[in-house]
């Protein structure tokens, strides 16, 4: 199977973090409210820049905007039913 849309549903530090590590694919980020994704794009630089430094960079020939441009930011959880696969990470 061939993911081209991953979702990942919950925004937070390891939301942002499953986003960043999943670089390679279009991503839809699903949270709850708009704040948390301000916080998710500064999480999503700086881990682009962390590993940057401390990874070959053959996977980070696109600069951090370039990234985040493969990320939907949304609330609406309508989104996801245009993905191929989705993580859940939300607590309860």
């Amino acid at each position: 199977m061939i993911l081209k849309r991953v979702g990942v549903i919950g925004a937070g530090v390891v939301g942002a973090g499953i986003a960043h590590a999943c670089i390679q694919h279009d991503m839809v980020l699903i949270g709850n409210h708009d704040d948390i994704f301000a916080l998710a794009k500064d999480q999503i630089n700086q881990k682009f820049y962390l590993n940057r430094l401390f990874n070959s960079p053959k996977n980070y020939d696109k600069t951090p905007n370039e990234l985040i441009s493969q990320i939907t930011f949304t609330i609406d959880y309508q989104q996801r039913q245009d993905i191929d696969f989705a993580l859940r990470n939300i607590l309860h």
